[in-house]
C-alpha cells in the first residue's frame, strides 16, 4: 500500500487585545484587517494563547514567510491549508494525509482498513522466559497479513547494546509452530520496513532527546506501515530511553519507565491478542519495566504499572 502523508502541525493562534487605533499584542500588528506576527512564532505557551483571544471583529491569521494559514474553527483541524473534519474526512481520517481506501472516514478511522498494532512491551530480553517470549512472538504475529508465508520482522537497534528480542521471538514463535524471517534494518524508513509486517525497536539506552529525533524521523514510515495494518513493537529496559522514541513517532506518550525487575506480573487483559497463551503470574526477568498510569494494559505488576501495553492505529 503506497502512500504519502504530510504531517502539518499548525498551530494558528495570534494575538489582539482589543478593537482600538493597535487591536495587536506586542510582537504583532495590524495588516489589513488581522494581527499578524512581526515575526514567526515558533512556540507559545498556553498562558500566552489564552491572553491572545481575539474580538470576533478581528480576523486572526498566522503568516509564515509569506504564506498565511487560516485559523480553522473548532472542530475542524488544519491539513495542507484547508479546515478538515478529521472525524469524517477520508483524505484525513484521523490525522492529516491519512486516505481511506474505502473511502468513508467514521470517528476518525478508515472503515474496512485492517488495523495496525503498537506494542509497549517493558522486557529488554536480556533475560527471559517462556512467557515473556510469547508476548513478543505474539505481538509480532498482530503484523502479519498472511496465515501461509513466514512473518517478516525486522529488528532496529538504534544505539542499543541489548540484542535479545530476536531470539526472544523465535523462541516465542516455535511455541505456536509459526515460522518467521528476521533481519537487522539499518534505518525505520519505507525502504527497509515496507516489505515487513512486525518492526520492533529494541530498548533504547542512550541520550534521550536522540532517541526522540529518531523516532520523529520514522514517523512517516511508520504511520503508512500501521495503516497498511502491520505492527509495530517497542522494547525497554531499566533507565531506558524508547519511551522518548514512542514519543518522537507521534503514536503515543509514555512516562519515564520505573523498575519491575523480579517481579511477578499478571495478566490483566486475558482476551487481549497480545496475551494469547501468556500464563499468568510470570516473572518479569531483571531488567524489566513498568508505566506508571499508562492505559491499554495487557500485564502489570504489583503496583498496578503497565508492564505490556498494546493499543490499536
Amino acid at each position: 500500500m503506497n502512500r504519502s502523508y504530510a504531517a502539518l502541525l499548525v498551530f494558528a493562534t495570534a494575538g489582539c487585545s482589543s478593537l482600538v487605533d493597535d487591536p495587536c499584542l506586542d510582537g504583532f500588528h495590524l495588516d489589513t484587517g488581522a494581527c499578524v506576527p512581526d515575526l514567526r512564532v515558533h512556540a507559545l505557551t498556553d498562558a500566552t494563547m489564552s491572553s491572545m483571544t481575539p474580538p470576533d471583529s478581528v480576523t486572526v491569521v498566522v503568516t509564515d514567510g509569506g504564506n498565511n494559514f487560516p485559523a480553522c474553527e473548532m472542530p475542524t483541524s488544519l491539513c495542507a491549508g484547508e479546515c478538515v473534519l478529521l472525524d469524517t474526512d477520508p483524505e484525513n481520517c484521523g490525522h492529516c494525509g491519512r486516505v481511506c481506501a474505502s473511502g468513508i472516514c467514521s470517528t476518525g478511522t478508515c472503515v474496512g482498513d485492517v488495523a495496525g498494532h503498537i506494542v509497549v512491551i517493558g522486557h529488554d530480553y536480556a533475560a527471559s522466559d517462556p512467557a515473556m517470549d510469547r508476548v513478543i512472538a505474539n505481538a509480532v504475529h498482530l503484523g502479519s497479513q498472511s496465515a501461509e508465508n513466514p512473518i517478516r520482522i525486522g529488528f532496529w537497534r538504534g544505539d542499543s547494546t541489548l540484542e535479545g528480542g530476536v531470539a526472544a521471538a523465535a523462541r516465542g514463535l516455535q511455541q505456536t509452530g509459526e515460522i518467521a524471517s528476521s533481519a537487522i534494518i539499518a534505518n525505520v524508513d519505507h525502504g527497509w520496513i515496507s516489505e515487513l509486517d512486525a518492526v520492533v525497536i529494541e530498548p533504547q539506552t542512550g541520550d534521550g532527546a536522540v532517541a526522540e529525533q529518531a523516532g520523529s524521523d520514522a514517523a512517516t514510515a511508520l504511520a503508512e506501515f500501521l495503516t497498511a495494518g502491520h505492527s509495530v513493537v517497542i522494547l525497554e529496559t531499566t533507565a531506558g530511553v524508547s519511551y522518548r522514541y514512542l514519543h518522537g513517532t507521534g503514536l503515543g506518550t509514555l512516562p519515564p519507565p520505573v523498575d519491575a525487575s523480579s517481579m511477578a506480573v499478571t495478566v490483566v487483559a486475558p482476551g487481549d491478542s497480545v496475551a494469547t497463551g501468556v500464563v499468568t503470574q510470570y516473572l518479569a526477568k531483571p531488567g524489566s519495566v513498568g508505566y506508571p498510569g499508562a492505559m491499554h494494559a495487557v500485564v502489570a505488576d504489583g503496583t498496578n504499572d503497565v508492564v505490556v501495553i498494546h493499543s490499536t492505529y
